[in-house]
């Protein structure tokens, strides 16, 4: 009885912590259309997709449309929405930008649009992505289609977030499999040249007569010695950011950018 209990325990604690942590997410609303840009079906169709890219990707896809900002850049806005807005958050708060999501915002006050990102989104957009983002959807936003903009902005960022996830996936795997085959390639090259040099052994007395060789003296001389020293250059390469790296105005380290039009 003992037993079967110790064994339904560890079975437990296996399921326990077999369980993924999924990260917080925020509140279930996704668009927060204060200007007014939308009408009742396309803020309904952002939302049903930001809310599906949320659960697919375990970071928050935003929305944000808003006609009164004149205190702060749109940057500024962008990132204090989500963090303090959405998810919460305070500077003085400990866990103060740790979050995994992105914002779309369109500023009609500063006539901006902005892409704020964190967490996991930070890592997967590299400034490449940031500025692809954004051209892709200047053209809409210059012609009033804030629909098909904020659409657009919310695919691109799940493209890139879902590349950046398969990467770290598969990036361990296919390195373990080339370090598999190059070791046993270098194994095999090693063998086949060893069997080549293979001779049959040969006592050396074989070829001598008897008392023909007479050993009186052994002398060694040094001529000289030459020792060559080649620094280790250092390493200096550093880590990688978010495109657009930047501290927000509470202290955390997002990513993203910004168009005028």
């Amino acid at each position: 009885m003992r037993k079967l209990k110790s064994v339904m325990l560890a079975v437990c604690m296996l399921v326990f912590f077999s369980v993924p942590v999924l990260a917080d997410t925020g509140p279930k609303q996704k668009v927060y259309d204060q200007a007014s840009l939308f009408t009742q079906e396309e803020s309904d169709s952002l939302q049903e997709y930001a809310e599906k890219l949320t659960k697919e990707n375990d970071a928050a896809f935003v929305i944000v449309t808003t006609d009164q900002n004149d205190e702060v850049s749109a940057q500024e806005y962008a990132d204090s929405f989500l963090l303090e807005d959405y998810y919460g958050q305070t500077p003085e708060d400990s866990n103060y930008g740790k979050a995994d999501g992105m914002l779309f915002l369109i500023d009609m006050d500063t006539r901006n649009y902005v892409l704020s990102t964190v967490g996991s989104v930070y890592d997967a957009m590299g400034q490449e992505e940031v500025d692809s983002l954004l051209d892709d959807a200047f053209d809409n936003i210059k012609a009033g289609n804030y629909y098909d903009a904020s659409y657009q902005a919310l695919t691109d960022a799940a493209d890139c977030l879902q590349s950046d996830q398969a990467a770290g996936v598969w990036l361990p795997i296919v390195i373990g499999l080339v370090g598999a085959i190059l070791i046993t390639v270098i194994v095999l090259l090693v063998l086949t040249n060893a069997s080549k040099k293979s001779k049959l052994a040969t006592e050396a007395g074989a070829y001598l007569l008897d008392d023909s060789i007479h050993i009186t003296g052994k002398q060694e001389v040094m001529t000289g010695s030459h020792t060559t020293v080649t620094p280790i250059p250092k390493d200096n390469d550093g880590g990688g950011g978010g495109g657009g790296s930047h501290t927000s105005g509470g202290g955390a380290t997002m990513g993203g950018g910004s168009r005028s039009f």
